[in-house]
């Protein structure tokens, strides 16, 4: 409503309309108010630049009587003074109104008490009844409030590009399509590939994908689509050079202020060297589990932590029984001090190989063990363990016993041999003399 009055307001001044009648005159005083109490900068400029007339807000943003500024070419004026290159633009800019064009463009004014402001400027031609344009209408709309919100929010949005673009893990945006609306750089570092690649093509995801995990992938996918629920899964990528790497895939969906259903943010961190130690691991553990040693884990203190198979089978109890006890348990009271002697060496470091001492089993029985002792250190080399591994002697021991006792006869036979032997001569030659 209020443009419409400005703009008959100024076809009338164009047209030098007669104000004869005293309703015409009426009409234009409230047309000439609209002009000056308009929220807008405002003003009137000959089709050369030269100004006219100028309403209140424009007269409030400058210091100094409004006689100053009228009969000025408008680039001299205050408002453009601050800047030869913005004196420039609009010079330019009245060169094309005054032809007849629509002009408008952002700038720059400063104010009567130094302030910048920001400005949407434009500059409308005003046409005679012959279509000649004899008047220039400037406006300008304080923008600063729009643009600091437009700086605020363009530097919210680089401080969390900042923090996107430079997390170690991948992270991602996809559509509810499943385009990549955003990928971080660390994609290159886990896949190979770039993140142009996967902004460009939707489906290199899917074929990176190690050829026994799509499936699981596209399931995942589904299932995310259908619960809008956090949600994980660990597969495998092949990167262009062969090599396979692990990750770890967790994904969130994301929902505008409306509930609209606007895709996934999803992360995939790099987990090959995790899923390398496990299979490790595992395989250890495969080995020490299969052991008929007694493969035992205890804390620096002396507690059971872990016991194997061949620990079970070689003292009688199950795991549950001894995990949380004192390894004291397995040897006779007489021997607890020489174990825990030997623990105390191997807390300070020390690794004690084929170390002999008799224990007892759960059902009371003596058994001769040799058992190694290793410290198990953490990444400082601190001791934060022992591993033992203890074989039953017991048998060898009765072995060598038997041996050791048949050697002793059979020493003992070969020295009462010899002692006849030497008897015999003299024997013969007594026999000799007695016939």
């Amino acid at each position: 409503m209020g443009r419409k009055i400005l703009d008959d307001f100024l076809k009338r001044i164009g047209s030098k309309h007669r104000l004869e009648d005293e309703t015409s005159q009426q009409s234009f005083a409230l047309l000439q108010v609209v002009f000056d109490e308009a929220f807008q900068l405002m003003g009137l400029l000959k089709p050369d630049g030269t100004l006219i007339k100028i309403n209140k807000t424009a007269h409030r943003s400058i210091t100094g009587h409004e006689s100053e500024v009228i009969g000025k070419l408008f680039w001299e004026t205050p408002w453009w003074a601050h800047s030869s290159i913005e004196q420039e633009r609009l010079r330019k800019a009245v060169g094309d109104a005054a032809r007849g064009e629509f002009v408008r463009f952002e700038t720059t004014h400063m104010t009567g008490d130094g302030q910048m402001i920001f400005v949407d400027f434009s500059l409308k031609p005003v046409k005679d009844h012959k279509g000649n344009v004899v008047l220039l209408v400037p406006e300008g709309r304080d923008i600063s409030e729009r643009r600091r919100a437009e700086q605020a929010l363009r530097d919210v949005a680089m401080k969390y590009r900042i923090v996107a673009d430079n997390t170690y893990n991948w992270e991602f945006w996809l559509a509810p399509d499943g385009r990549f609306l955003y990928t971080s750089p660390s994609c290159l570092r886990i896949s190979g590939h770039r993140a142009e690649e996967f902004i460009a093509d939707a489906d290199l995801l899917i074929r990176i994908l190690h050829p026994d995990d799509r499936q699981m992938w596209l399931n995942h996918r589904h299932d995310i689509a259908k619960t809008k629920a956090l949600s994980d899964v660990e597969l495998r990528m092949v990167r262009p050079d062969g090599d396979i790497r692990w990750v770890h895939h967790i994904c969130l969906p994301v929902f505008a202020d409306n509930e609209e259903y606007l895709g996934v943010r999803g992360s995939f961190s790099d987990i090959t060297n995790r899923r390398l130690a496990e299979e490790k691991n595992e395989r250890l553990a495969g080995i020490v589990e299969a052991s008929d040693d007694a493969v035992i884990g205890k804390t620096v203190d002396g507690i059971i932590t872990s016991w194997n198979k061949g620990a079970a089978k070689i003292f009688g109890y199950s795991e549950s029984e001894v995990r949380g006890q004192p390894v004291t348990m397995l040897v006779p009271p007489e021997n607890a001090a020489q174990l825990l002697h030997v623990h105390d060496r191997v807390r300070q470091g020390e690794h004690i190989e084929h170390f002999e001492i008799v224990s007892r089993r759960k059902d009371g029985a003596m058994i001769n063990m040799s058992v190694t002792y290793s410290p198990v250190r953490d990444a400082q080399g601190k001791v934060i363990a022992v591993s033992t591994i203890g074989r039953d002697i017991t048998e060898q021991k009765k072995a060598a016993a038997a041996m050791m006792e048949n050697a002793m006869i059979n020493r003992e036979l070969d020295i009462a041999k010899q002692i006849q032997q030497s008897f015999l001569p003299e024997c013969r030659r007594h026999f000799r003399v007695c016939s």
